[in-house]
């Protein structure tokens, strides 16, 4: 332990820290980022032993360290927190650059004993457990809350936003204007997510359709279910539906109809929305969106909700077709506009593929850099 507290670190290094490393889009936007900029500066990152397994890739040279230790237990976990925060303290300044990612860390950057802490946040942090999926009860809703709001005036954080959509959000959570709008966005994988030339969706006696789906209510899995439910007959005879999830979805009542996928990686989602006509998202609300701009790199015909991050890169009517969030009459009638429409579907389709060249993961690491290199905020 002596030994990992005094290694030294060269100038420019930097430490990502993650609440944990589950499944999840701001956790894969961390792991891209520092697949990426291991290739300039030193990078690692850093997680609370027992807060899930690592399934992401990493590139060579990227070092993943889970801290504290071993065994489950809310005790457990608690205790790793404690030691993961304590080891950050001790080596602190062995790092150019610490970057917190996570809404249930943010009221604890105030126990880094340095500055600056940036604090990279990637959805509208007061409403993301509205839901209360995870926090369960009002009152622990409240109190996370309170202490968020209350973490948005500490002294040695500086922030960092994936969308504009969240930037203004966090204005107005925060009552405060004088933050600067830094800006790193996602991207896109071409290497992984992109439509082969000469593919021809169209030609298929069937339009396929994929939805991702995640248990949080927020997502709106119930949205796509009435819509579907909302179809004409003949409609849905003409549509295959692949949901995609890595969750449990038992408390959802799913078409018999839709076939359930849990690709293992990206490069096997990547196979299914290449294969699929249409893609639906039914996010209530999102930081940035991107699943839907890796569809639309797959050359998939896009159906969005109005949910805030999406407004990025969505051009309603152009590159995607957009409804208000919950509305399954809407989302039900695109479906069959979409189903019905070859053309428009092409030409969404083909809008959709260009959008997705301007997000790209080399922009969203240069923008990074650029914002830790400036240091003027």
């Amino acid at each position: 332990m002596i030994l990992f507290i005094m290694k030294r670190y060269p100038q420019n290094s930097i430490l990502f820290l993650l609440p944990s490393v589950k499944i999840g889009g701001g956790n894969r936007v961390v792991f891209e980022l520092a697949n990426g900029l291991i290739e300039k500066y030193p990078v690692e990152i850093w997680y609370p032993r027992g807060s899930g397994e690592c399934y992401y890739k990493t590139a060579s040279g990227l070092q993943v360290r889970a801290i504290g230790l071993s065994g489950g237990g809310l005790i457990i976990r608690a205790v790793n927190v404690i030691l993961l925060f304590l080891l950050i303290n001790l080596s602190a300044n062995r790092f150019k650059h610490i970057i917190s990612t996570g809404q249930m860390f943010g009221p604890l950057l105030l126990f880094i004993r340095r500055e600056p802490i940036y604090n990279f946040i990637q959805a509208d942090d007061f409403q993301i457990f509205s839901d209360l999926a995870l926090l369960r009860n009002n009152f622990f809703y409240g109190l996370y809350k309170i202490l968020t709001f209350l973490s948005y005036r500490y002294p040695n954080v500086r922030y960092i936003f994936n969308s504009r959509h969240t930037y203004r959000r966090f204005l107005f959570n925060s009552k405060r204007d004088c933050i600067p709008p830094a800006l790193v966005r996602p991207g896109v994988n071409p290497g992984v997510f992109n439509h082969p030339p000469g593919q021809n969706k169209t030609r298929k006696n069937k339009v396929h359709l994929a939805y991702l789906a995640r248990f949080h209510p927020v997502k709106g899995l119930q949205t796509m279910i009435t819509a579907f439910d909302l179809l004409p007959e003949n409609i849905r005879r003409q549509i295959s539906v692949t949901l995609v999830t890595p969750d449990n979805l038992d408390d959802y009542d799913i078409p018999r109809e839709w076939h359930l996928e849990s690709p293992p990686n990206d490069t096997a989602l990547a196979g299914i929305l290449n294969c699929s006509d249409l893609f639906v998202s039914t996010s209530l609300s999102e930081g940035f969106g991107l699943p839907a701009l890796e569809a639309m790199a797959c050359g998939c015909a896009v159906i969005l909700s109005e949910n805030g991050g999406c407004s990025e890169y969505a051009r309603p009517g152009h590159n995607c077709l957009t409804y208000r969030p919950g509305d399954s009459r809407s989302l039900a009638k695109h479906i069959m506009r979409l189903v019905n429409d070859k053309k428009i579907r092409r030409h969404i389709s083909a809008q959709g593929i260009i959008t997705s060249k301007y997000f790209l993961w080399l922009r969203s690491q240069e923008e990074l850099s650029r914002i830790l290199n400036d240091g003027k905020f």
